[in-house]
């Protein structure tokens, strides 16, 4: 029974990300026949793979401790932005948009993640994905720039826009950047599992092709990011590699830059980009970001005690956007995001996150996966906010929780005693001899 929940959990979430991968083709089809809000029904299905989770974590005796706490942070966030003066609506929209996370996290400690290692599946939707982004490069799809109306609202079911000149493809996802979080998602997931290097070779330059046309930089400097270390990471396997600590070093300077960055920010002295010149079009967003985004992130900490606390959960980005647009701002650092949001605690979620990666072992693959996804949350959050992006925050999740259930590899010691017990094993076969 508990095998048979499990692989009804895995196709829920596996469905979710299925409609978060064709977002716009979903809302095309769902608006021609007047049904557009039946593609809110994801969010239900998040509360029920919570739900069915939480019930198999129970059922099973597992244990509870990190569940127990996750919760009860975000109970306390809750409790935060209510005392923040922010409305109960925008609380919820705040909970919805930390969804994601928490059934990711969820999903891990219920034991249900192999249920959805479907290699086939996510060959598929990867190959797609990369597909439709090569394809919009030559072809107009008719939900290009496509506005649907739920209720009274009109929301947009697919965002066309360029930059410098330059179209940002979405394929069939919603927006550009969508398309290339959700293919540097499952590029991740592939390059880890065994294959030829030739199949290797094929995922990469692919992954790369259509995460450029995308546009989206922060998304090609993490992928970029995670191919330089993929030599390192194999060469990190064996058992007396130095490489490890090049690795965990060098993510943890990332996490340092992706912090420190945005705090001084307005100490930062930019130099003057010309417009249309080639530093404009690659530099003129970080330095809008730097003198104008992450200053103002920091201003919605209006009250003393929120720069211990934060402003709970919806006090910035998307939840902003309805419900307080005069003051809105998206953050674009993965930092501020967590620190806006959950103050000494967000600091703490992002500073263990990168900390916890010395637990790590690089010869096994859900360690390289979750080391490689680590490394790109660092190297993509110095500019965006992540927790937005539903397929990044489903997978943050999941290994938060499993670098949370890492105990501190003991290489050194176990081999030790192996070469003891051999020797002594040795040494009674020579005496027997004798």
């Amino acid at each position: 029974m508990n095998w048979g929940m499990r692989n009804t959990i895995g196709a829920l979430a596996a469905a979710y990300i299925a409609s978060q991968a064709f977002d716009s083709v979903l809302r095309w089809l769902l608006n021609m026949v007047h049904a557009v809000a039946v593609i809110y029904l994801r969010d239900a299905d998040l509360v029920v793979i919570a739900f069915l989770c939480c019930y198999l974590i129970v059922r099973e005796g597992r244990a509870v401790t990190r569940t127990v706490l996750l919760f009860s942070c975000a109970a306390v966030l809750v409790c935060v932005s209510l005392y923040s003066d922010l409305n109960v609506a925008q609380t919820l929209f705040g909970v919805k948009v930390w969804l994601p996370f928490l059934v990711g996290f969820l999903l891990f400690e219920a034991d249900t993640l192999p249920a959805m290692n479907w290699r086939r599946t996510w060959w598929l939707v990867w190959l797609a994905l990369c597909c439709s982004v090569l394809l919009n490069h030559f072809v107009q799809y008719p939900w290009s720039g496509l506005n649907v109306d739920v209720g009274d609202a009109s929301i947009s079911a697919n965002r066309e826009w360029a930059a410098g000149g330059i179209r940002r493809l979405s394929g069939f996802s919603r927006t550009s950047f969508d398309a290339a979080a959700i293919i540097l998602v499952l590029y991740i997931y592939l390059i880890c599992l065994p294959r030829r290097i030739a199949s290797s070779l094929f995922l990469i330059l692919f992954s790369g092709a259509a995460i450029a046309l995308t546009t989206s930089k922060g998304a090609a400097v993490a992928f970029l990011t995670t191919v330089v270390v993929l030599p390192l990471l194999h060469y990190a396997r064996a058992a007396k590699s130095t490489g490890k600590y090049v690795l965990y070093g060098g993510l943890i300077v990332l996490a340092v830059i992706g912090l420190a960055v945005p705090l001084l920010s307005e100490q930062i002295q930019f130099p003057r980009l010309q417009v249309g010149t080639p530093e404009f079009w690659l530099f003129s967003s970080f330095v809008d970001r730097a003198w104008v985004t992450w200053p103002r992130s920091f201003s919605l900490l209006s009250q003393g005690w929120q720069w211990f606390v934060g402003r709970g959960v919806g006090g910035i980005g998307a939840a902003q956007n309805l419900f307080e647009p005069s003051i809105y701002t998206p953050g674009d650092n993965f930092f501020i995001y967590l620190y806006v949001t959950a103050g000494a605690f967000g600091a703490a979620l992002y500073a263990y996150l990168a900390l916890s990666v010395v637990k790590l072992s690089f010869d096994r693959a859900p360690h390289r996966a979750a080391y490689l996804l680590v490394l790109a949350v660092f190297a993509y959050g110095l500019t965006v906010n992540l927790v937005e992006s539903a397929t990044l925050a489903l997978s943050l999740g999941a290994v938060f929780a499993f670098v949370m259930s890492c105990a501190r590899p003991e290489p050194s010691r176990s081999r030790t005693k192996s070469r003891h017990y051999t020797n002594l094993l040795n040494a009674r076969l020579r005496e027997q001899q004798r």
